[in-house]
């Protein structure tokens, strides 16, 4: 990141955070530059901290399976092949006597085995599925909130080279100047820009039926203090054709 620079003329030696000093010529439009090159670092970063973060939660395409429908299919196939094993006999040919009357053997051991495991995955099944949602959620977070940086960082990088075209030297000091690269503003911009695409991944639907409805904007400014509806409007209308066929697929 770029700190901060010192204006001896029309040189210019520029520090980084890291204490490295680098020379270049003077222009006006300099301070924007820095800031512009900061703005485009600040994203790299975040790229690549996103793509590695992205591994740990890919996005799902297949609907939860829930442990009940393991159990259920292990007490029913699996069960019957263990008590052969074990038994040396062929629990579908055998017949075991209950309460309830004569019952095959394979079905009795299955649901013996399913009365006994099924609650059991029950309990596993509830936390299991509520943290299925939450990776879901944040996977789609973490993907808008990547795809928004990829498209936006060559967009800022457009803008950079436009101004480093028009370098003009008519407000050059003949006194030694040293200034900071004040990025704040713009860095605090962005990160709320980030937050609100991470926002609008993790929960997609509920902004795109806001934005159905016509209460995107109200909705919007009741989150978040500046934010630009339009950019959130055109993001919508991208997702759109994909969040109403999963919506019909769902249905």
């Amino acid at each position: 990141m770029n700190k901060g620079y010192v204006e001896i003329g029309d040189i210019v030696i520029i520090s980084d955070e890291d204490g490295n000093h680098t020379q270049s010529e003077y222009y006006d439009n300099l301070d924007q530059v820095l800031v512009q090159e900061n703005v485009i670092e600040e994203m790299e970063g975040r790229i690549q901290e996103l793509r590695k973060e992205s591994k740990n939660y890919p996005l799902v395409k297949k609907k939860y399976t829930p442990y009940l429908i393991y159990s259920a299919v292990a007490a029913v196939l699996v069960t019957p092949i263990i008590i052969g094993i074990l038994t040396g006999t062929n629990p579908y040919l055998e017949s075991v006597d209950t309460v309830y009357g004569t019952v095959n053997e394979a079905l009795f051991h299955s649901l013996a085995v399913g009365a006994i495991g099924l609650p059991f995955t029950s309990l596993l099944t509830i936390p299991d599925y509520f943290n299925y949602k939450e990776r879901v959620k944040k996977g789609k977070g973490i993907n808008s909130e990547l795809e928004f940086l990829k498209k936006q960082v060559e967009k800022e990088k457009e803008i950079l080279t436009s101004l480093k075209k028009h370098k003009t030297k008519d407000n050059l000091s003949t006194e030694i100047l040293s200034k900071k690269v004040d990025d704040l503003q713009e860095l605090k911009a962005l990160r709320e820009k980030l937050v609100l695409f991470y926002d609008l991944g993790s929960n997609e639907k509920k902004y795109y039926r806001y934005y159905q409805q016509g209460k995107l904007d109200e909705k919007l400014h009741e989150q978040y203090k500046t934010v630009d509806v339009d950019m959130v409007k055109e993001h919508l209308q991208e997702a759109g054709p994909t969040l109403v066929k999963k919506r019909t697929n769902n249905m």
